[in-house]
């Protein structure tokens, strides 16, 4: 049988290094996740205006990036709502 992206480590054996993300853990254990929002919002203000310049390049880069931003608070956001989760199932 296959091993599943979720399935559990086998008993004895240490997770494995994909379950690990140092700088995503940083965010949320340090509180800076806040910050790092609002600067990821001002930098998709700045994008939005590149998408409507003169530039066909530009705009295409921008629209790129901006979907990249996009993708990146999308998952930001799961993560959010799993550790959430899993802090009110240790409360209780």
């Amino acid at each position: 049988m296959a091993k599943t992206p979720d399935a559990p480590a086998a008993a004895g054996k240490a997770d494995p290094n994909w379950r690990h993300f140092p700088t995503i853990e940083k965010l949320f254990e340090s509180g800076t996740l806040p910050a790092f929002l609002q600067q990821a919002e001002a930098t998709c203000r700045q994008l939005d205006e590149l998408i409507d310049s003169d530039s066909p390049r530009d705009a295409a880069r921008a629209r790129a990036a901006m979907a990249g931003y996009g993708k990146a608070l999308e998952v930001l956001q799961e993560l959010r709502g799993l550790a959430e989760a899993e802090q009110e199932n240790q409360d209780t």
